[in-house]
């Protein structure tokens, strides 16, 4: 029996060392919080299925959900450029890279 693929462990929720929280530098309605309650409640088992079904060995995936999420946030927000979403997750105001944390390059959205 073949293991199930896994992905990188995404949790907005983490802290880092300055500032502690994201809850801290986000207002309470900012935007971000609405498209992490709008990603939860999305079905996304036509992800989830063929990309767990995946040979287990190798790098591990970024988890769908936050895939989802980065790609609405930049929609959000005016970005639908791959190669402009890539530098935002960098250049961007913190918060992007908090929630996004993961170092991603412009392979990750082209797949």
């Amino acid at each position: 029996m073949q293991k199930p693929k896994s992905f990188r462990p995404w949790q907005p929720e983490q802290t880092t060392l300055l500032p502690p929280s994201p809850r801290e530098w986000l207002s309470p309605d900012h935007q971000v919080y609405f498209l992490l309650d709008l990603v939860d409640e999305l079905d996304l088992c036509e992800i989830l299925l063929p990309a767990q079904a995946k040979d287990p060995r190798g790098e591990k995936g970024f988890d769908p959900r936050m895939m989802m999420m980065l790609l609405l946030y930049a929609y959000c927000v005016g970005i639908v450029s791959s190669r402009k979403i890539e530098r935002a997750c960098y250049e961007g105001p913190p918060e992007k890279h908090q929630i996004f944390c993961a170092a991603m390059d412009l392979s990750s959205f082209c797949r």
